[in-house]
């Protein structure tokens, strides 16, 4: 509903593609109400790793942009919200895998010239509620539950790292929560 929501107001044309396959390659903790903030090792890490999550949000957003450029010869670039993790992060949100991807981009286009560009690379969750607060964002019109649902379920890592970003930022929550 927010992304419907935003993609009204700055009139831009929104394609819903159905990803839901990809659950069923995953054996992860990401939707599960476990404490992420257990993590201590790479180990640990990999039990909350979606295989090739972030590169197939790039290639099927490739896909897209190479497509309007075949039809419409309109040329976009592909932003992704990826953020800083901290020390201990998947590869998929990293500097590097940004790189990496750039330059497959070239390899599997007919057209060079499409790039990847993620502006929140190196900032974490509590600079990006600094930022949306300077720039007037309604936080409220904002999702980040890996469960899913009308509401923010309130328990799953993406919840959980949420509430502690609002906490850290000294800015109110206004995200409705199940639990």
């Amino acid at each position: 509903s927010c992304v419907k929501k935003l993609s009204k107001e700055i009139n831009a044309d929104l394609e819903i593609v159905d990803i839901r396959w990809l659950g069923k390659v995953s054996t992860s903790f990401i939707n599960k109400d476990i404490d992420k903030d257990k993590i201590q090792t790479k180990e640990d890490l990999i039990s909350w790793y979606v295989p090739c999550r972030n590169a197939l949000f790039l290639l099927i957003g490739l896909a897209f942009a190479e497509s309007k450029f075949i039809s419409k010869t309109e040329k976009y670039n592909i932003y992704l919200g990826i953020k800083y993790e901290g020390d201990l992060q998947f590869k998929d949100t990293t500097p590097e895998f940004l790189e990496q991807m750039n330059k497959t981009s070239g390899f599997c286009t007919q057209e060079e010239g499409f790039k990847f560009i993620a502006p929140f690379l190196n900032k974490d969750k509590e600079e990006l509620i600094e930022l949306a607060k300077k720039l007037n964002i309604n936080l409220k019109d904002t999702y980040s539950c890996y469960i899913g649902g009308e509401f923010h379920c309130g328990v799953c890592s993406a919840c959980k790292s949420r509430k502690k970003a609002f906490k850290f930022s000294n800015t109110e929550d206004p995200t409705q929560y199940k639990n």
